[in-house]
């Protein structure tokens, strides 16, 4: 069985799209978790409208999607997990099927093909902190399939109190005990990106940001390149995402430069193919008007 999570906050919109794109599944041996996290928009009432007996419809208080994910781990009962979020959906009534044929305790879908070992994971996480806009592998956890068992033997869940990253980090720590992945070719999962909401929420925490280094550390870089991954992935990309008016987008970026902990990881940044150099060298030389307008462009480009 393939225990399906899938948390929602006022999705009303999209919710009845992702529902459906999962009970049409070609695999049928599914359990359908939906964890409403306090909507206040008529996603309740969408997802109670199902009647398929597949479904597990759990009502909570709005805590967050970390602690929604985690109430679903925590009433899965398949041998395998699989997170959807609520705006996104299968484009392919063969995705979970495909996914579960895999030969591998990881399976991420749409990609090259390959197949990965310990040694392997290790360098695609590498690729990933180096890259993150190029490697994308293990970014999020939607559009992958994971082993229970490691779930629960190690007891892994979503940090609650992150504000970004918080899959990302779940990842790189089922990473540490996985001992093989397999990267599929098919694209099966359609994700969008979300405008508002918990996807956009850019809070600069730094007890979140030490969680993921120290999770990261876990597979054994050294620490110039953590020091990389707390730039590349707590700086720069929460400065293109931000959504503001530009004097407030400035302020935000200069607040955040200015974190003693920022600062600390910055000498350790250098240029890498694939990475933005003009960005890089604002930060240095803290030219930080240019920077926000800099990024202003390029996030809308991504995020619009």
């Amino acid at each position: 069985m393939i225990s399906v999570i899938i948390p929602v906050y006022n999705s009303q919109d999209t919710i009845k799209r992702c529902i459906e794109s999962v009970l049409k599944q070609s695999y049928q041996d599914i359990q359908v978790i939906v964890v409403n996290d306090g909507s206040t928009d008529k996603s309740l009432e969408i997802c109670g409208n199902f009647t398929d007996r597949r479904i597990k419809l759990i009502d909570r208080r709005h805590q967050g999607v970390s602690h929604a994910r985690n109430i679903g781990i925590e009433n899965a009962t398949g041998e395998y997990i699989c997170f959807v979020d609520a705006d996104d959906c299968f484009n392919d009534e063969y995705a979970l099927n495909d996914l579960l044929h895999c030969p591998a305790n990881l399976v991420i879908e749409g990609f090259s093909r390959d197949y990965l070992d310990k040694d392997d994971i290790r360098y695609y996480a590498r690729e990933y902190l180096l890259r993150p806009n190029k490697s994308t592998e293990f970014a999020y956890v939607w559009g992958k399939l994971f082993r229970r068992e490691i779930i629960e033997e190690n007891r892994l869940r979503f940090k609650v109190f992150m504000d970004k990253h918080e899959d990302t980090e779940f990842v790189f720590n089922y990473l540490y005990y996985c001992k093989d992945a397999f990267i599929t070719g098919k694209s099966v999962y359609k994700h969008h990106y979300p405008v508002k909401g918990a996807g956009m929420k850019m809070i600069d925490s730094r007890l979140s940001c030490e969680a993921l280094l120290h999770t990261i550390s876990l597979l054994g870089f050294s620490g110039s390149l953590i020091n990389h991954a707390r730039v590349s992935l707590k700086i720069i990309e929460i400065i293109r995402a931000y959504r503001a008016k530009f004097m407030q987008h400035y302020l935000f970026a200069v607040g955040l430069l200015d974190i003693p902990l920022v600062r600390k990881s910055l000498k350790d940044y250098a240029y890498i193919p694939g990475n933005s150099q003009l960005i890089s060298l604002l930060i240095k030389v803290r030219f930080y008007l240019i920077l926000t307008l800099f990024c202003r462009i390029r996030g809308r480009r991504r995020y619009a």
